[in-house]
Protein backbone atom coordinates (compact mmCIF):
# COMPACT_ATOMS: atom_id res chain seq x y z
CA UNK A 1 0.00 0.00 0.00
CA UNK A 2 2.54 2.22 0.14
CA UNK A 3 2.19 3.35 -3.56
CA UNK A 4 -1.15 5.12 -2.33
CA UNK A 5 0.60 7.01 0.38
CA UNK A 6 3.56 8.19 -1.92
CA UNK A 7 0.64 9.54 -4.28
CA UNK A 8 -0.87 10.86 -1.06
CA UNK A 9 1.51 12.84 0.44
CA UNK A 10 2.49 13.69 -3.15
CA UNK A 11 -0.77 15.14 -4.83
CA UNK A 12 -2.64 15.96 -1.85
CA UNK A 13 -0.15 17.00 1.06
CA UNK A 14 1.27 16.12 4.46
CA UNK A 15 -2.03 16.61 6.44
CA UNK A 16 -4.00 14.23 3.91
CA UNK A 17 -0.91 11.67 4.43
CA UNK A 18 -1.57 11.68 8.31
CA UNK A 19 -5.32 11.24 8.32
CA UNK A 20 -4.87 8.64 5.59
CA UNK A 21 -6.59 5.05 6.54
CA UNK A 22 -6.82 2.30 4.11
CA UNK A 23 -8.15 -0.77 4.92
CA UNK A 24 -10.11 -3.64 3.28
CA UNK A 25 -13.21 -3.57 5.61
CA UNK A 26 -14.08 0.21 3.21
CA UNK A 27 -17.82 -0.24 5.01
CA UNK A 28 -16.53 0.98 8.44
CA UNK A 29 -15.39 4.21 7.48
CA UNK A 30 -17.53 6.69 8.54
CA UNK A 31 -18.06 9.87 6.23
CA UNK A 32 -19.38 11.54 3.70
CA UNK A 33 -18.18 10.18 0.53
CA UNK A 34 -15.75 7.05 -0.63
CA UNK A 35 -14.14 7.12 -3.70
CA UNK A 36 -13.91 3.50 -5.10
CA UNK A 37 -14.15 1.84 -8.73
CA UNK A 38 -15.37 -1.76 -7.47
CA UNK A 39 -18.06 -2.57 -5.21
CA UNK A 40 -15.82 -5.24 -2.76
CA UNK A 41 -14.84 -5.16 0.34
CA UNK A 42 -17.20 -3.54 1.74
CA UNK A 43 -17.47 -0.44 -0.44
CA UNK A 44 -21.31 -1.24 -1.74
CA UNK A 45 -22.10 -1.50 1.88
CA UNK A 46 -21.01 2.48 2.73
CA UNK A 47 -23.16 4.60 4.21
CA UNK A 48 -22.32 7.54 2.47
CA UNK A 49 -21.81 8.38 -1.38
CA UNK A 50 -20.58 6.08 -3.07
CA UNK A 51 -18.19 7.68 -5.91
CA UNK A 52 -18.00 4.68 -8.32
CA UNK A 53 -14.47 5.50 -9.84
CA UNK A 54 -14.43 4.44 -14.04
CA UNK A 55 -18.68 4.31 -14.01
CA UNK A 56 -21.07 6.02 -16.24
CA UNK A 57 -21.42 8.31 -13.66
CA UNK A 58 -17.67 9.27 -12.58
CA UNK A 59 -15.69 7.86 -15.72
CA UNK A 60 -13.03 10.37 -14.87
CA UNK A 61 -10.63 12.54 -12.10
CA UNK A 62 -12.15 15.35 -13.98
CA UNK A 63 -15.61 14.48 -13.43
CA UNK A 64 -15.20 13.46 -9.64
CA UNK A 65 -13.33 17.38 -9.24
CA UNK A 66 -16.26 18.74 -10.87
CA UNK A 67 -18.80 17.11 -8.47
CA UNK A 68 -16.95 17.90 -5.66
CA UNK A 69 -16.74 21.69 -6.90
CA UNK A 70 -20.44 21.74 -7.42
CA UNK A 71 -21.10 20.80 -3.52
CA UNK A 72 -18.69 23.29 -2.12
CA UNK A 73 -20.19 25.80 -4.57
CA UNK A 74 -23.88 24.73 -3.69
CA UNK A 75 -22.82 24.20 0.27
CA UNK A 76 -21.17 28.20 -0.05
CA UNK A 77 -24.70 29.47 -1.85
CA UNK A 78 -26.72 27.73 0.58
CA UNK A 79 -24.79 28.37 3.47
CA UNK A 80 -24.99 32.23 5.04
CA UNK A 81 -24.16 32.05 8.13
CA UNK A 82 -20.95 29.49 8.04
CA UNK A 83 -18.24 31.42 8.89
CA UNK A 84 -15.62 29.25 8.20
CA UNK A 85 -15.28 25.99 6.31
CA UNK A 86 -12.94 23.62 7.14
CA UNK A 87 -12.34 21.58 3.97
CA UNK A 88 -8.74 19.38 5.41
CA UNK A 89 -10.94 16.56 6.19
CA UNK A 90 -11.52 16.29 2.14
CA UNK A 91 -9.48 13.99 0.58
CA UNK A 92 -9.71 11.99 -2.97
CA UNK A 93 -7.35 8.94 -3.24
CA UNK A 94 -7.23 6.56 -6.02
CA UNK A 95 -7.16 3.47 -5.49
CA UNK A 96 -5.40 2.27 -8.57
Amino acid sequence: WSDKLIWVKEYIGENAKKRLILSHNKNLNKGDFLIDDRLANGAGEFEGKLIRFESDEFPNWEVVIDYFEEKISNLLLNAASIVAIDLSAVFIVPMK
